[in-house]
């Protein structure tokens, strides 16, 4: 019964271990992959690649240059958009979507705070992160992990309060203060939306007018994840088959129990009467 037992666990390691494989090895390849191309767009100062969200506006609501210390900064701000789809009725929700470029300077810390300000009325914190790692870094909402900073959350009674300034807090440490101005006038993406869908009763599926649409990007981790799960297959079959020919060789080496001893011992008696 034991036997068995040990036989189920076995197997069931073993296909935790194929299962780790996976999905480590997909996640590391798309990240690869999304790095690569990332360094590609950065170098070409094409910063509409790392936009997540899939409606914007190409043309950046703030962009500003950040001088603190030794380090030197590229701000863009876009807004975008997205739709959801609920009881056949879209929804368009907007606001803002975050990147800085370092361009001098030491690296700021892989995790910080940005804190955005509408005057004294509304004060927001969102995390800070860098991407890959590249000299770009971004902001999400930390429990939702969305990247799309909500115009709503900066709305009095449904009436927006303008977006005065960014703070950049590392370690609770405030690095700088951006002061701006985003005023209702910058948010028009939701509007297009809205209008497109009122004309042709459907989602825009392709950019149109001033909106851009992301576009998706389609990895294939097939080759390395097969690959990989091939070289894990062989290690575990080679370490298996180690196993039962170390268990095999120790078969019959070992000293007998007492009990079996005594059992031995009766049938060798046993057999020599019989003689």
């Amino acid at each position: 019964m034991i036997k068995y037992i040990n036989r189920i666990i076995y197997s069931l390691v073993l296909a935790l271990g194929l299962m780790i494989v996976f999905n480590l090895t997909d996640s590391y390849a798309r990240t690869l992959y999304l790095e690569e191309q990332g360094a590609i767009a950065l170098a070409e100062n094409d910063y509409e690649y790392f936009i997540s969200v899939r409606f914007y506006n190409a043309l950046p609501v703030v962009e500003q240059t950040i001088i603190e210390g030794n380090r030197k900064l590229d701000l863009k701000i876009y807004e975008v958009a997205y739709i959801s789809l609920v009881d056949d009725v879209y929804t368009v929700h907007d606001g803002l979507y975050l990147l800085m470029h370092q361009i001098e300077g030491d690296d700021l810390t892989d995790f910080f705070t940005v804190r955005i300000s509408s005057g004294t009325a509304i004060s927001k914190d969102y995390m800070g992160f860098k991407i890959f790692s590249l000299p770009l870094y971004s902001a999400i909402t930390e429990d939702t992990q969305s990247s799309l900073i909500k115009k709503e959350i900066f709305e009095i009674d449904n009436v927006f309060q303008d977006i005065t300034q960014i703070e950049i807090y590392q370690e609770n440490d405030l690095f700088t203060t951006i002061f701006l101005s985003i005023t209702e006038a910058d948010f028009t993406v939701k509007a297009d939306i809205e209008g497109y869908i009122a004309a042709f009763g459907e989602a825009p599926n392709s950019s149109f007018d001033d909106v851009s649409m992301a576009a998706i990007v389609h990895i294939d981790t097939t080759a390395i994840v097969l690959r990989n799960i091939a070289i894990y297959s062989v290690i575990v079959i080679a370490l298996t088959i180690l196993a039962f020919r170390i268990r095999n060789k120790r078969l019959g080496k070992k000293e007998p129990t007492i009990g079996l001893k005594q059992d031995l011992d009766r049938l060798e008696e046993q057999h020599n009467k019989e003689r």
